[in-house]
């Protein structure tokens, strides 16, 4: 047990610069190991009838470490609760459980000794002939303790309503969590938020800072600490000492007024222009063109940068090339000012922010023999419509094949049993990968400088693409043109929330259980694959790339049902990075299928993993299949944080497949 505590407390040192554990009692060290025995469910090949189990355990006060004088359970297995039974004395039992099933168990106090725990876990497995008995170990309760604090608005002083602060202290995981949160309410009166916590369990708690679920924040927390992602989070330590919070308005863009002047080379003013700024914070804004002053007029709202547009036009026989002016704000309190694709190169600084900007631009004049060029491009792709924008110098045209998204290292799988005319032979699997072009939507605007490139469709999760401009046409000269430089990567990452019951072990030998995965190749001969031991790997759902950190801890490897301590220490994940990028096709074949592949990816094809790209980490382990006469197995200590800032811990133990 010191090892295990001294790694967990390496774990969660980890992660608890950038977030809190939302259950943060470690008093349950023994409560989790058991909780983790449902990981080891097997798989009853042989069909035996079996045992059913009886939970055992105590109920621990955490104030003062000894058990409760009486205590209220009450269990879910499957979608049925049984009747609540009121145990007196150090230990319960709850018998006749359905084994390798989950269950939800509540624990309540009937004399409000202490607040309701509710424990998630799942039954073992037992064969025919054997008596099933489970520990849950010391399972902490505590009394309850209100907090109340206030949140004002930093501005007025007057309290912010409308939040609802949420906490948990369940232990494991389960579906039904939400449904035992610990919730806050509001005292108009008093202008108080008040709720009530398990005193000795230290419980995080958030609330919402979009009240609308429209994805803009009403309010921001005054001090940065206090916001994790769209959410106002206070830590369990926070809770101890907090009287007042602070919030202030979300919208934290600055207004400013842009006033443009667009000049020729003799100073003078030009007019009936379509100056343009598109961006996420204003949308389409055009220019008003001022009479009196002969500026363009912009009213916006400004964050880190802007960008004013001003397409190609001409004067008579004079033309003039497309423009851009780029502002960004300084950290000392000042504007960088550049013009792109303008007279003359243009780069200034304006000190003290102000409010109103006075600007000037002086377009190019071009003649026929001008080189087409781009003047600017999206930073990155709209997540909202998926789509992509090019500045260029001067109109252009497109051709058919002008603009492309291109989905890339697209997998294709012919079987030799597929299709008789497929010129694959039984017996053999072709496995190739291509980019394949995505139908475009594109629209030209501001004169045709303005190029926006957008998916016919929504792109599919889970792969790479990159939008790319060909040939393209300058109207003036209707010379074609291929420019440099536009086009753009974008990825679209899998929008599944990552779940820790996803991971495998599997050594690859075709076998799982003992049992031949594939009985015959695609050509009906059969396959004999033998249990041996294989080098064993560990594969990640493609959603471990919507984590924000993980660590995985190897700690105890069972190998032909003989147990030792074998340590090592995984990051998977850091600062929202996947550190191992190994990727894998699973795809499921006999052993004795002839395998021709032209892919970049490792192929798998005699796992019981389901088929489909893994993410896959070798742990340094060599071993046959897990047994029921026979146990393989590895458990993990594990801690991770999604990008919302949830922190989830525990452990986990897989057999191999």
């Amino acid at each position: 047990m010191k090892n295990h505590l001294k790694f967990m407390g390496l774990l969660i040192a980890s992660v608890l610069l950038t977030a809190c554990i939302e259950v943060e009692d470690d008093s349950n060290d023994d409560v989790v190991d058991a909780l983790q025995e449902q990981n080891e469910i097997l798989q009853d090949q042989s069909e035996q009838t079996a045992n059913p189990v009886t939970l055992y355990g105590s109920i621990i006060d955490l104030a003062t470490d000894e058990a409760v004088s009486e205590a209220t359970l009450r269990i879910k297995v499957g979608p049925t609760w049984r009747e609540p039974v009121t145990f007196q004395g150090v230990e319960f039992e709850i018998p006749d459980l359905p084994n390798n099933s989950e269950f939800e168990l509540v624990i309540s106090s009937p004399s409000g000794e202490f607040i309701d725990r509710t424990l998630f876990g799942g039954t073992r497995f037992g064969a025919s002939g054997s008596e099933v008995y489970q520990d849950m170990g010391r399972l902490g309760v505590s009394s309850g303790i209100e907090r109340s604090f206030a949140v004002l608005n930093a501005e007025t002083n007057q309290p912010v309503e409308g939040l609802v602060f949420k906490g948990y202290s369940h232990i494991g995981d389960g579906t039904n969590y939400r449904q035992y949160a610990h919730t806050s309410s509001y005292d108009a009166g008093t202008g108080l938020y008040s709720i009530t916590l398990p005193e000795y369990i230290g419980v995080s708690l958030r609330a919402t800072l979009d009240f609308n679920d429209d994805g803009i924040l009403e309010y921001f927390p005054e001090s940065p600490q206090f916001r994790s992602g769209n959410d106002l989070y206070l830590t369990a330590n926070t809770l101890n000492d907090l009287q007042t919070l602070y919030l202030v308005d979300s919208i934290v863009y600055q207004d400013i007024e842009l006033r443009v002047s667009v000049i020729d080379s003799s100073a003078e003013s030009i007019s009936d222009l379509e100056l343009t700024i598109d961006d996420h914070i204003n949308n389409l804004v055009i220019g008003t063109f001022d009479t009196e002053t002969q500026q363009y007029i912009f009213n916006v709202k400004f964050d880190s940068s802007i960008r004013i547009m001003a397409p190609a036009f001409s004067i008579g026989d004079i033309n003039y090339s497309s423009s851009s002016i780029n502002i960004s704000r300084r950290t000392d309190n000042s504007y960088s000012i550049y013009h792109s694709n303008a007279q003359n190169y243009v780069s200034y600084i304006v000190f003290g922010e102000p409010s109103v900007l006075d600007l000037a631009l002086q377009p190019i004049e071009t003649s026929p023999t001008f080189a087409l060029e781009m003047v600017a491009k999206s930073d990155t792709v709209n997540p909202v419509d998926e789509s992509f924008k090019i500045f260029y110098s001067s109109p252009i045209g497109l051709l058919p094949d002008s603009a492309k998204i291109i989905q890339e290292d697209v997998i294709t799988i012919v079987k030799g049993n597929d299709d008789p005319n497929d010129l694959v032979l039984p017996g053999t699997t072709l496995i190739t990968e291509e980019d394949v072009s995505v139908n475009v939507n594109t629209l030209l605007s501001l004169n045709d400088t303005l190029l926006t490139i957008a998916p016919a469709t929504p792109l599919a999760p889970g792969f790479n693409y990159r939008y790319e401009v060909g040939n393209i046409v300058e109207q003036s000269s209707g010379v074609e043109a291929d420019i440099h430089n536009d086009y753009i990567s974008y990825s679209v990452k899998t929008d599944a929330a990552f779940n820790i019951n996803e991971l495998v072990l599997d050594n690859n030998n075709y076998t799982t259980n003992g049992t031949t995965i594939v009985t015959q190749n695609t050509a009906g001969d059969a396959a004999s694959p033998t249990n041996n031991d294989r080098w064993v790997y560990l594969f990640l759902p493609p959603s471990v790339v919507n984590l924000q950190s993980f660590v995985l801890g190897k700690q105890v490897v069972v190998k032909d049902g003989t147990a030792e301590n074998s340590i090592r220490t995984f990051e998977i994940v850091v600062d929202g990075q996947l550190r191992y990028q190994n990727e894998s096709l699973v795809v499921s074949l006999a052993e004795n299928e002839t395998v021709n592949e032209s892919i970049y990816r490792s192929i798998r094809p005699g796992t019981a993993v389901a088929e489909g790209l893994w993410y896959f980490v070798t742990v340094g382990e060599y071993m046959s299949d897990n047994l029921n006469t026979s146990a393989n197995e590895i458990t993990f200590e594990y801690v991770y944080e999604t990008l919302e800032g949830d922190v989830h811990n525990g452990t986990i133990t897989l057999p191999v497949l």
